[in-house]
């Protein structure tokens, strides 16, 4: 009998255990009425909420009271024999990358497709890239889509959250186990008491909320111990600097992101009952940290001896151990549209504010002229309050580049049909809300330019006006007159016919 809080964990290994000849079943919510069973075997069963506390940390699975505790509720003997797996995965190597592209064009993944020509989708390596949003995973399915080569289809290609149908889930499931997909853009739902077996690659888009989620989801990588896979974690630059921050102050520290809950964080066969929000731990200390029993418990663990898979032939730890063995991609996709915005003029709060107001008054408009008498289409689902907060905090940029700003810079959906009108707009209100200061410094940058328009133009008549004096000044200079003078020059002693302007040019100067 397989008792687990998932019920996909159950249903996985009871279907393992019949391939391998072992009659097994579940006790979940779905099959026989075990209540019916036992009260045939003169037993009976009220119902089981918790068997006992696990805990929140990564070895409580493990600790030794927590299994006492679930031995003694079920009427089992202390000596009970147990199997106990560690989560050390040897054959697993463990890569960071930094994004080098802004993470919203999701660029830097291009560097999970194969090197060269690919020869067809068993080129990708079975991939689940764990994400953060379900609208994340639908658009990385769309990015892979649009960027893979033409030898991998793209139905290789497939985004899985909660809110997909059941159907669909089951299907997905199923093509992993068979191979047919080869890259998953998945939140939290996908993976949890799944076995897939064909998995080399798990991909983690953006850091994980605990050391416990990394945990969970590198696990999934490589079933076989033998079989060598990788986990890649990418991180933008902030995110990197803030890790590094935490480490050289041994805090924690909580960012606004971090505090809210995770969209797709809990996965649909789980029951998760929310307690009161442990207090963060010494992240060094708890590391350093000497305890007897749950050193004993590790070293039983981690020791290389006592493994029964050491680290296969050829299988590295981590890039942060052997870089040369992992040199990073450079990455640089070109787009037909810009994907960082321009250099503009800072915008005043009355202008941002004006932008706000005009936007926000437009899509009110625009709902009552082309989608009147309906009660589906909303103001904020054409334009969102996130896109207008975005476009009245650059209006400039927005007026300069245009409709191209929407692609990726600000992304929106309806910038096809309305991204000119708005931009439009947005020009309109600047022309409408001029900021002193710009016009200080268009004044100031104007009378610079004629100073040296000026400077400009006196040095060309200068130019022009030399070779006039200097003709005029030799063809008086020429002119000689029928007086005969001595004239010495190196030193001989010469006549020759004086110069009209000689009586000047002896003058003082």
């Amino acid at each position: 009998m397989v008792i687990s809080p998932l019920n996909a964990l159950m249903a996985s290994q009871v279907k393992e255990l019949a391939e391998r000849g072992i009659p097994a079943v579940s006790l979940g919510d779905e099959g026989i009425d075990y209540k019916d069973l036992f009260q045939r075997e003169g037993k009976k069963i009220t119902g089981i909420k918790k068997i006992a506390e696990q805990g929140s940390s990564a070895d409580s699975i493990g600790d030794h009271e927590v299994i006492n505790a679930i031995l003694l509720k079920l009427g089992l003997p202390l000596n009970t024999s147990q199997v106990a797996v560690s989560n050390t995965k040897l054959n697993v190597t463990l890569l960071v990358r930094i994004m080098q592209q802004p993470q919203n064009t999701y660029a830097d993944l291009l560097s999970l497709f194969p090197p060269g020509d690919a020869q067809g989708p068993e080129s990708f390596p079975q991939t689940l890239i764990y994400v953060n949003s379900r609208v994340e995973a639908e658009g990385i399915q769309d990015f892979l889509h649009s960027h893979c080569p033409e030898a991998i289809p793209t139905t290789a290609f497939e985004f899985y959250h909660r809110h997909i149908d059941d159907s669909r889930k089951q299907g997905i499931q199923e093509s992993l186990r068979t191979g047919e997909h080869h890259g998953i853009p998945t939140t939290d739902a996908l993976g949890m008491g799944m076995d897939f077996c064909n998995v080399k690659r798990v991909v983690l888009w953006h850091a994980p909320r605990s050391f416990l989620s990394l945990v969970q989801k590198v696990g999934r990588c490589v079933c076989n111990a033998a079989e060598l896979g990788k986990a890649i974690l990418f991180v933008t630059k902030n995110a990197y600097a803030h890790h590094l921050a935490e480490l050289d102050t041994d805090e924690v520290i909580l960012e606004p992101s971090d505090q809210a809950n995770e969209e797709d964080g809990i996965p649909e066969e789980q029951d998760i009952a929310t307690d009161a929000a442990p207090t963060q731990p010494d992240c060094i200390a708890a590391i350093d940290a000497v305890d007897p029993e749950l050193m004993t418990t590790g070293n039983e663990f981690v020791t290389t001896v006592s493994l029964p898979f050491p680290r296969p032939l050829g299988g590295l730890c981590c890039d942060n151990c052997t870089p040369e063995n992992f040199p990073v991609e450079t990455i640089v996709p070109k787009y037909p549209y810009p994907t960082r915005a321009c250099q503009a003029p800072k915008s005043s709060k009355e202008l941002c504010t004006a932008v706000k107001a005009a936007l926000y008054s437009w899509r009110e408009v625009l709902i009552e002229t082309e989608y009147s008498r309906q009660f589906t289409v909303v103001p904020e689902y054409v334009l969102n309050d996130d896109v207008i907060n975005e476009i009245s905090a650059r209006p400039h940029a927005v007026a300069k580049m245009g409709t191209n700003v929407f692609k990726a810079i600000i992304p929106w959906g309806f910038s096809i049909q309305y991204g000119s009108e708005v931009a439009n707009l947005v020009a309109d209100q600047i022309t409408l809300h001029p900021d002193p200061a710009e016009i200080t410094r268009e004044h100031a940058l104007r009378e610079r330019k004629l100073q040296e328009f000026l400077a400009l133009a006196t040095k060309e008549r200068q130019a022009k006006l030399l070779p006039v004096f200097e003709e005029c000044y030799n063809a008086v200079y020429r002119v000689k007159i029928n007086n005969m003078i001595k004239v010495t020059r190196g030193g001989t002693t010469i006549w020759e016919r004086e110069q009209m302007c000689r009586p000047f040019i002896s003058l003082p100067h």
